[in-house]
């Protein structure tokens, strides 16, 4: 996938236009002046940085040689002369873009794909800097209407927050990816810490019901073959993962500390 500067590329391909229906009516057998050389050749710069990202190397190389004409080459140039170039500049360049689809992120899209701030603030990114492609990815994915690639994404992530919980409650890692035993071990020592009679119990009652909640509605759900999400659906699991890392964020890191006592 390419990045497009698509306002410069407007602008850029616009001034082209024009400049082709100047250069052939307009004194079109007189030469130009070198103040319109350099213009000429200053246009044709906002048209190669708009593709700058693009593979057009025929179009690039056309771009480089009508500049180096316009600003080097010293005898009299006329504007039919430089019409003719600027018209096999877009015909070149309409040819090699026939090969590409473009596809346009609105405001809330593009927010998404490129985020100012870290996805997740950044408390979660500090704490937990190996969720931060997911969580990327996650985004990405609701950018481009991929609901259950980004709910993949987002269950990933969780993945680590379990993870970083049972650090915190000094249990071992279990060998089963099952959810279902991780999160059982997770009550286990909440009860036996003491249950209401412990201070945290609270915190890890609530960060228990959130993933549980997680495992039975959403995670198990995405892994059978037949469950397709929706934009919606993959939008509210993202808000929630959100909510749920930067709640866990303020009581511990991916490593689980400081630990419970």
């Amino acid at each position: 996938m390419y990045e497009i500067a698509i306002a410069e590329y407007y602008e850029g391909t616009v001034v082209v236009q024009q400049a082709i229906q100047m250069a052939m009516v307009t004194d079109a057998s007189h030469a130009m002046s070198e103040d319109n050389r350099d213009i000429s050749a200053d246009m044709l710069e906002k048209v190669s940085v708009s593709i700058k990202n693009l593979p057009l190397p025929v179009t690039k190389l056309t771009i480089s040689d009508l500049q180096e004409i316009l600003r080097k080459f010293k005898k009299p140039f006329t504007y039919f002369e430089c019409g003719q170039l600027l018209v096999n500049l877009s015909q070149t360049m309409r040819r090699e873009l026939q090969a590409f689809k473009v596809f346009a992120l609105d405001p809330r899209q593009n927010e998404m794909y490129f985020p100012k701030e870290p996805i997740f603030g950044a408390e979660v990114h500090a704490k937990f800097p190996s969720i931060i492609l997911d969580a990327n990815e996650a985004a990405k994915c609701i950018a481009l209407t991929r609901p259950t690639a980004a709910v993949f994404h987002s269950m990933h992530v969780i993945e680590h927050a379990l993870r970083a919980v049972h650090l915190c409650l000094s249990l071992p890692i279990p060998d089963n990816p099952s959810w279902g035993i991780w999160l059982s071990e997770i009550r286990k020592e909440r009860i036996k810490r003491g249950d209401k009679a412990w201070k945290e119990n609270l915190f890890f009652q609530d960060i228990w019901q959130h993933l549980n909640s997680i495992k039975d509605a959403q995670r198990d759900p995405t892994l059978h073959v037949e469950t397709i999400h929706t934009d919606e659906e993959a939008a509210l699991i993202f808000a929630n993962t959100k909510s749920l890392m930067k709640k866990i964020a303020t009581r511990m890191d991916a490593n689980g500390g400081p630990k419970a006592i």
